[in-house]
């Protein structure tokens, strides 16, 4: 069962609700900061935290708003990936954010494979470009595969190992995003995995404290076959997405350098399978340019989105 947590002063409170309600002013807290839907602390939380924290805030608004639109009657991946790329596109478009000493650039810009093949490899890839100064640029891939939670079950029924085995073959570095309705804490959290721990948990206005919660999470492929499990389980190995893309792919971590791999994340290699959608991320300290890419998208086969 997924819970939510909170507390007072006195201890612990634990439901059987998958999620937070209204009077608890709608909080959606990432592992990387604090964020409000409503206002309240909203304005005071956003001055403690730098810009690249507070891009992350925005898009794990924005993918929760996404999830909210498509359940329940647009439960589809193909939707449910659509809407959370908008939202991402939207929050990222055009920004110069602080990392670290650093000011550094974003930009995002997406392209759907155009038309039927016989072959797909994988629901989306990122291809992060990272430009920094006085080092040489790399360019990396992350393969994900796309699996949504059932109505009314917590099982993943279209997680098929077959399909998982094959995209390890090529990306042994992909993971699964789990698309979730509900608000969930089971998840691997900066601290480790402690779904219920409070201790080291933040207090916020009248001693009430929120755990992190998420309703996207990312899992490696290859745990979740060790494991077997096709369901909520797999929360247990898992980040929210947010957390993922943040502090994982846009630093480099995770992703596939080998020029196979590249080849088929930029839709090259039609044989082995085509990424429904391509994400092409690049990452630059202020002042370096991007330069054309040596394994660029293939624009015969997918189209830029708007």
């Amino acid at each position: 069962m997924i819970s939510w947590v909170s507390w007072n002063g006195q201890g612990a409170r634990r439901g059987r609700r998958s999620g937070f309600s209204d009077n608890c002013w709608g909080f959606a807290v990432s592992v990387l900061g604090f964020g409000s839907n409503k206002g309240g602390c909203g304005f005071f939380m956003e001055r403690m935290m730098s810009a690249w924290s507070h891009l992350a805030i925005e898009i794990e608004s924005a993918i929760n708003s996404g999830i909210a639109e498509c359940y329940p009657y647009a439960w589809e991946e193909n939707h449910i990936t659509h809407a959370m790329l908008g939202g991402i596109r939207s929050a990222v478009r055009g920004r110069k954010l602080v990392h670290g000493r650093e000011a550094v650039s974003v930009e995002f810009e997406t392209y759907k494979l155009d038309g039927r093949y016989e072959k797909n490899f994988g629901d989306i890839v990122f291809l992060v470009n990272i430009v920094r100064k006085g080092q040489k640029p790399i360019l990396g891939a992350a393969f994900v595969e796309a699996k949504r939670r059932s109505l009314n079950g917590l099982r993943y029924p279209e997680i098929r190992v077959q399909q998982a085995r094959r995209i390890l073959k090529v990306a042994p570095r992909a993971f699964y995003v789990l698309y979730d309705y509900d608000f969930t804490t089971r998840f691997v959290s900066q601290e480790g995995f402690d779904p219920w721990g409070i201790n080291d948990r933040r207090v916020l206005k009248g001693r009430t404290g929120f755990a992190p919660v998420a309703k996207v999470l990312c899992t490696p492929i290859n745990a979740a076959l060790a494991n077997s499990y096709k369901d909520v389980r797999l929360y247990n190995q898992a980040l929210p997405f947010t957390t993922q893309l943040m502090t994982r792919y846009l630093c480099g971590l995770d992703l596939e350098y080998g020029n196979d791999a590249l080849a088929v994340a930029a839709g090259w290699r039609e044989n082995k399978g085509l990424p429904k959608q391509i994400v092409r991320i690049d990452v630059c300290e202020d002042g370096e340019e991007v330069e054309a890419s040596s394994i660029p998208v293939n624009v015969e086969l997918y189209r830029r989105g708007e």
